[in-house]
């Protein structure tokens, strides 16, 4: 599995954060000057393109309003609900009633079933971590 990376450049007072996961790359900082400029050395030592401002970051919906920076998922999490057809749940304030006594299987889950709910509690263990 992928691993994300985190490099911090500091020079005097100021600093760059840049982000790698796969082939998405992040570059952060409060200098637009310096940020620039460091991407665009990036850009001359490696094959990519440079997108501008970002807008969404490993499924992360990335907003700016005045001085603060807001991330969500919720695009993310709309299309998992499409995948798996999860739009007509209903809400439940816990997973099982309170009380619940599971009963044992009388029979293996199929290949399929088994995939399913894999794939599902997959999407939803990377929302919850956030990447």
């Amino acid at each position: 599995m992928p691993a994300l990376r985190l490099w911090t450049l500091v020079n005097k007072d100021q600093s760059i954060v840049v982000i790698v996961y796969v082939d998405d790359i992040l570059f952060l900082g409060a200098d637009k000057k310096k940020l620039l400029k460091t991407k665009e050395q990036f850009m001359k030592q490696w094959e990519c393109r440079d997108l501008g401002d970002a807008q969404e970051f490993l499924h992360m919906c990335i907003r700016r309003k005045d001085s603060k920076i807001y991330l969500d998922q919720s695009a993310y999490l709309q299309k998992v609900i499409e995948r798996f057809n999860l739009q007509n749940v209903k809400p439940a304030p816990t997973p099982l009633p309170e009380g619940y006594q599971p009963s044992p299987a009388t029979e293996n889950a199929s290949a399929t079933l088994r995939s399913k709910y894999q794939q599902v509690i997959g999407s939803l263990l990377y929302i919850m971590l956030g990447m």
